[in-house]
């Protein structure tokens, strides 16, 4: 394949200090629309994690209401019962001294019947040894009656007492275990506040950052515009050689349209990012791009595709090197180089190193974005470029 080492180019071509400036500010916007991109999916991401954390607390807190209230039953019903054993208890104390009063009653009449004589006499008085002793029956029943109702009373009394500090205890835990189940369920309260909070701050924040993603791209465009308008202008300007030269050399590169060699061998290049339109990821903003992205390893050299002339190299604040190279009224574009090889106004040749790939120290990515343009209008490289050779 014949190479070409001619001196070509257009009056100040290899310099416009309104171009620089123009790409450099299109390079800065470009950073910084990456920049809000990444912030805006972090933003969306950690958006749709608190969403879904509170819709989870959400649910746990309905779950300890409904805890709450069944357990707000439960002290109630406990109350109920207690009530209920405390008023058997009075009942019980009442029958017990309704008791007594009947027994003491019952003991003042025979005394009456008797004329007031005692219990001894009351006996000594039968008739017979028979009646004595039916006598003494009849006392010691109504004695062993009354200690028996008096002594069941008693233990029935002493059962409900013992059921009643039963149930109070049982109340006593049941209520602690409520006021710890409200605390719990306060706190679940305010971790749900404090999450629509922060969801609706990172709503907001992820609003704002679609506006500022919006406001780069159309000023990315007017950008672009701007620097169409550039070339324009550098195009216009008298050619310095001869015209035939420069057809002859234009024939040549076109002719090798589909076979040009790619910046960097096949082995360690891959396109991450086309030519032309394309959605940034996690949005619906559209971008337009000029050129394509080839992810490589670090440090990896990058090469010329084609004999020409070096006609820019340009630094870029926190972005690398650029390297434009002329090829008649071709250029080709090696953006975010780590290091660079030649001088503006260099001579090379095809496959010549321009310099090497930077490695991006935040996201720990390598690789150089690649354009190549005919006068003003930028093309496809992948249609201009061989297989990755």
């Amino acid at each position: 394949m014949a190479l070409f080492a001619l001196s070509f180019g257009r009056a100040n071509a290899q310099t416009s200090p309104q171009l620089d400036s123009l790409r450099d500010a299109k390079v800065r916007i470009l950073r910084d629309l990456k920049n809000l991109q990444v912030a805006r999916d972090s933003a969306a991401t950690k958006k749709d994690a608190i969403l879904a954390e509170i819709s989870f607390v959400s649910h746990q807190i309905t779950l300890r209401a409904e805890l709450l209230a069944t357990m707000n039953r439960e002290v109630k019903q406990l109350t109920a019962e207690i009530e209920e054993i405390q008023a058997t208890i009075v009942a019980k104390e009442k029958e017990l001294k309704q008791i007594q009063e009947e027994f003491g009653r019952l003991m003042v009449a025979t005394y009456k019947a008797m004329h007031s004589k005692s219990t001894s006499f009351y006996l000594l008085s039968a008739k017979s040894l028979s009646q004595t002793y039916k006598r003494l029956i009849y006392f010691q029943a109504i004695s062993d009656m009354q200690n028996a109702q008096v002594e069941e009373i008693k233990a029935k009394k002493a059962e409900l007492a013992k059921k009643k500090h039963e149930l109070e205890q049982k109340k006593l835990e049941k209520v602690a275990l409520v006021r710890e189940k409200e605390k719990e369920r306060n706190k679940l309260v305010k971790l749900e506040k404090d999450q629509k909070k922060l969801y609706e701050e990172l709503r907001v924040q992820e609003l704002k950052i679609a506006a500022q993603i919006k406001a780069k791209e159309q000023e990315r465009k007017a950008l672009d515009k701007a620097i169409v308008l550039e070339i324009e202008r550098l195009t216009a300007l008298p050619k310095v050689g001869s015209a035939e030269d420069f057809s002859s050399l234009n024939k040549i590169f076109f002719k090798n349209k589909g076979r040009l060699p790619w910046p960097m061998p096949k082995s360690v290049g891959t396109v991450t990012r086309h030519f032309g339109h394309n959605i940034l990821p996690g949005s619906n903003t559209a971008i337009n791009l000029q050129g394509i992205d080839i992810t490589t390893r670090s440090g990896q050299s990058v090469r010329t595709i084609w004999a020409g002339k070096v006609a820019q190299v340009m630094p870029i604040p926190g972005q690398g090197k650029i390297v434009i190279v002329q090829h008649g009224d071709y250029y080709s574009v090696y953006a975010n180089l780590r290091e660079v090889t030649v001088n503006p106004g260099q001579e090379v040749t095809m496959l010549d190193i321009l310099g090497s790939a930077r490695t991006d120290a935040s996201t720990s990515e390598t690789k150089i974005h690649f354009q190549l343009y005919k006068g003003r209008v930028a093309q496809d490289p992948e249609l201009w470029l061989a297989g990755k050779k």
